[in-house]
Order: C-alpha cells, then structure tokens, then sequence
C-alpha cells in the first residue's frame, strides 16, 4: 500500500500543514506556503515514494501528486557541467507536446503530471518554455506578468478576501492557483479566446471575414470538446432560445455571400454566448475574468512567437542588421 501524506491549511491561515492523513492529529510539520508543503511531503516519501493528497483553502481534496519511488545508487559525484533537467528545459518539442498532453490527462482525473519532481506541473513548465521569448515584448511581459499576477491573486489576495468575507471564489479548489490550472479549468471559454487572439494579432495574408470566422468558431468548439475531456463546463444547454425563434432570426437575411457571413457571425456569437453562460455557472464573473486574461495572454504570445520565427526564418544570410 502506498505511503500517503495529506496538505490541507492548518489552523492558521496562511499556514498549511503536512499530515500523514487527513486527521488533524497526524500533523507532521506546518509551511508558509502550499508548495513548500508539498516539497515537504516528497522530502518525507523518499525513497519509497507514495501519494500526496493535496487540498485546497475550503478543506476539500483537489488533486493528488505521485511521487515515484528513487533508486539508491552509487553513481558517484557528477561532474559540475552535468545538465539537471528541470521544468526551464522541457526538451525537444516533441517531448513537451507529450507533457502538456499528460498534464491534460492527469488533471482530468484530478492529479498533477510533475515526471521530474521539481513540484511544478510539467504541462505548465512545457507550455511556458514554448511561448516564452525573453525579449522584453509587450506580449512576453504580458503574458509573465499573467502567470505571476494569476498565482499571486489565487494563492494570496482571494483567499485573504475570503477570509473577512469580502469576496467568494467559484470554483476555487477547480481553478488552482496557476495560471495553467486556471486555463485547463476554463478551456471551453479561455481557449477559444486564446483561438481568436491569436489569429486576431497575427493576421494571416489574404484572410477573409469567412476564415476569421471559421477558425473562431473552430477553436471555441474544439475547445468545448476538450473542456469535455478534462472535466470542465461545455457549452451551455440552449433553452432560453428556442428554434422557432432561430428561424424568425435567421429567416429575413438575404441568401448570399454577406448574409452567410452574418449568419456565421450570429451563430458564433451565440456558441460564445452559451460557454460564457455555462463558465459562469460553474466558476462565477470572476473566475471567467481570470481565464479570459490567461486566454489573451497565451494567445497573444503565442501569435508574438510565430511572428518572431518567420522574421528570424526570413532573413537572408549575410544581410545587415536592423
């Protein structure tokens, strides 16, 4: 049977506490913060490994972290120049492609896809790593400041509201206090936004209204789907209009190319309408707030990104610089 260790806040908030199980008499040491808690609870599974059930400000289980049984070998001292591989160097773009699609996984069934033990979603540091260019761009500060801003609201100034009764997060134990976790749990509603932002900024040649609105509409529905997979709130079940009252809608547009295209645009409006509704339902104004942001951020410095390598692929070799 595996080894287990329980995070939950302790009797003083901010502190959370390491258990050995979910009775408060078990508390083996307390921690300023949630991840040193958890760094702890690796620290005491070693080397057998074992499960850390971790819980959100509210008391409840939110997810649960693996960590893997070590190996004791005598290697011997590695050399000073020897890599560590950690969540900054997520590899080959391939391998990243594969850690965001586990973390995907493992937070559909309420765990935390962390392969290399440095207590950070390897999804997250993948994702990170593949936008991020370091170059000091509106874009890039953005979307840094996003990820910081998001931990910052959801570890410290919400739960420190709620507290005093000030404010109520929705969906708080759901959201997580990342901005990757904020993403995954919002995708019907931040990924499509993040679709429409990046194509939006980086404005493909020769693009119609027709293929803005195709790809739209296409990213807000596969983003549906995949809200489906990871457990997140779909669209919306349209009762409040009926399709008799679509009909008296849609039946005076002209049948042409600009009537199509008004079509194209009410029924997206509407599919955008129905994600917001049912985004709101489950996480409330505020958490559909904080994934629309996180939803222009990566899709603003994704699009930024794009356009950085076609510029760097666009140079001549030899040519001066600018």
């Amino acid at each position: 049977m595996d080894s287990i260790r329980v995070v939950t806040p302790g009797a003083h908030v901010p502190k959370w506490a390491l258990r050995s199980s979910f009775s408060p008499d078990t508390t083996i040491s307390t921690h300023a913060t949630q991840s040193d808690a958890i760094a702890a609870g690796r620290k005491s599974l070693t080397p057998g490994g074992g499960l850390i059930r971790v819980c959100g400000l509210d008391g409840q289980l939110r997810s649960n972290i693996r960590a893997p049984a070590q190996q004791q070998q005598d290697t011997g001292p590695l050399p000073d120049s020897a890599p560590s591989k950690s969540s900054a160097d997520p590899g080959p773009p391939l391998v990243a492609g594969a850690n965001i699609a586990f973390s995907v996984l493992a937070n559909a069934s309420g765990e935390t896809h962390d392969a290399n033990e440095d207590g950070r979603d390897d999804g997250e540091a993948a994702l990170t790593s593949l936008l991020d260019t370091r170059d000091g761009s509106p874009a890039n500060l953005f979307f840094k400041g996003t990820g910081q801003g998001i931990n910052l609201t959801l570890s410290v100034v919400l739960p420190a509201l709620a507290a005093f009764g000030v404010v109520y997060l929705q969906g708080a134990e759901t959201l997580g206090a990342t901005y990757w976790t904020v993403y995954l749990a919002t995708i019907a509603w931040s990924g499509g936004i993040s679709v429409a932002t990046f194509v939006g900024i980086l404005g493909p040649v020769g693009w119609s209204a027709g293929h803005y609105l195709a790809t739209i509409g296409g990213g807000f529905g596969v983003s549906s789907v995949l809200a489906g997979v990871v457990g997140g709130p779909t669209i919306a079940t349209p009762t409040a209009l009926a399709s008799p009252e679509l009909y008296r809608i849609f039946a005076p547009i002209p049948k042409n190319r600009e009537g199509f295209l008004a079509i194209a645009f009410m029924l997206l409006a509407i599919v955008i309408w129905y994600v917001a509704v049912a985004g709101v339902a489950t996480y409330g104004l505020l958490g559909l707030f904080l994934g629309a942001v996180v939803g222009v951020a990566i899709g603003w410095q994704a699009a930024h990104r794009v356009k950085t390598t076609l510029m760097r692929q666009a140079q001549l070799p030899g040519a001066s610089p600018s």
